[in-house]
């Protein structure tokens, strides 16, 4: 009973910030309307503030895609509005997918600069490293303003291949609309030949210039020990690249603000990664395999789509597949399928009918055919360097 009073009345106080946001924002509106862009401003920034208290109360997902979405409107407007008070010209967003032929044409084939389409309940489990980044991205992007020390620009997904570190880092950019840019850090080498430090600052120029506080930049450098890692047989351009790199992070910190462009890079082999690149990464967040509960989950979410005959043990697909990454218990699930398919177009007219379900038997036999994609080794060696060097 004392709990359904509490429930009650924090139900009530939500009522009464929503309705205090409500009228502020209509308030707010009408000022900006009728030019009293000093009032405007106030009353934006105070329903800013109680937007942010009511994302952090409710735990419903769909109330906080609402609330995210009414806090970036109203952010995106205070910038404008303090443009128009400083008497600056206002920047006028262009469509980063929608850019000229031929323009930053250097970026193709070493870039994929994108709007991801991957949620945050597209990634089972990981709560630990989705926390890390509502604190070190999420935030500092809704709420700029409470900051008063410059937030993180850097962050390390370091963990062993096929557990999700891509799609977090996709997930980050959906959740902040930021643009995307893939960075595959062995094609910068490769199709950079002889001038790759040249064209990794004109990469975190062209992020520079498209980001905002409203639009910011999400770089995300995968396998990056291929540029920063030292290697036996460097010619010279990678020791530059390396230097370059470096520089362009420091300088998305420096004289006293920070730009909203954010490097995010990955590795599988963290230990080859030098300390003066590591220092630059304020966060580093190991990204693990699916423990027995993640990999349960991983099943169900796998298999959701599939027509399945009944019974499927998941506690026993989840045992039977320790050490295996997401990305192994996804293909399993799709060699399972394929197994079902394969059979359909042997047997009739493959223009008729539909394939069988899936069954726990060809589940079983999926993960008999297929190993995981973890050696012990590596992921011994992972959680040793995780002990030393994993917190920064």
């Amino acid at each position: 009973m004392v709990s359904s009073r509490v429930e009650v009345s924090s139900l009530g106080w939500r009522s009464e910030l929503e309705k205090t946001a409500i009228r502020k924002a209509h308030e707010a509106v009408t000022m900006d309307s009728q030019g009293d862009y000093k009032s405007a401003l106030k009353l934006y920034r105070e329903t800013i503030e109680i937007l942010m208290q009511l994302y952090t109360l409710t735990d419903n997902d769909s109330m906080k895609r609402v609330y995210l979405d009414r806090i970036r409107e109203y952010q995106k407007r205070v910038e404008k509005l303090e443009g128009f008070m400083k008497r600056k010209e206002e920047v006028v967003y262009i469509n980063k997918t929608e850019a000229k032929e031929g323009e930053d044409k250097w970026l193709q084939d070493v870039v994929l600069i994108e709007k991801p389409s991957v949620r945050w309940e597209d990634i089972i489990n990981l709560e630990e490293a989705k926390k890390k980044l509502y604190v070190n991205v999420i935030f500092p992007t809704i709420r700029p303003d409470v900051y008063k020390l410059p937030w993180s620009t850097g962050i390390l997904f370091y963990g062993p291949p096929g557990c999700g570190k891509t799609l977090l880092a996709a997930a980050l950019a959906n959740s902040i609309r930021a643009t995307f840019y893939l960075v595959k850090a062995s094609s910068v080498l490769s199709k950079w030949l002889g001038e790759s430090e040249k064209n990794i600052a004109r990469l975190f120029e062209h992020a520079r210039r498209n980001s905002s506080s409203s639009e910011p930049a999400i770089l995300f450098i995968d396998e990056v020990e291929s540029i920063v890692g030292t290697h036996i047989y460097e010619t010279g351009g990678e020791s530059r690249a390396r230097l370059q790199l470096q520089q362009e992070m420091d300088g998305l910190a420096s004289k006293g603000r920070v730009e909203h462009v954010y490097v995010i890079a990955a590795t599988n082999n963290p230990w080859l990664l030098p300390d003066s690149f590591l220092r630059r990464f304020e966060e580093r967040l190991y990204v693990p395999p699916p423990d027995i509960t993640a990999r349960k989950k991983l099943f169900m979410y796998f298999t959701s789509k599939l027509s399945l005959k009944p019974p499927i043990y998941y506690d026993e697909l989840a045992r039977l597949t320790e050490g295996y990454s997401a990305h192994d218990i996804e293909n399993i699930c799709k060699d399972a399928f394929k197994m079902t398919i394969e059979e359909f177009f042997e047997q009739g007219d493959p223009m008729k009918g539909d394939p069988r379900p899936v069954s726990m038997e060809d589940l079983v036999k999926a993960i008999k055919n297929r190993g995981s994609s973890i050696s012990r080794e590596s992921l011994a060696k992972m959680e040793e360097w995780r002990r030393e060097r994993g917190s920064a």
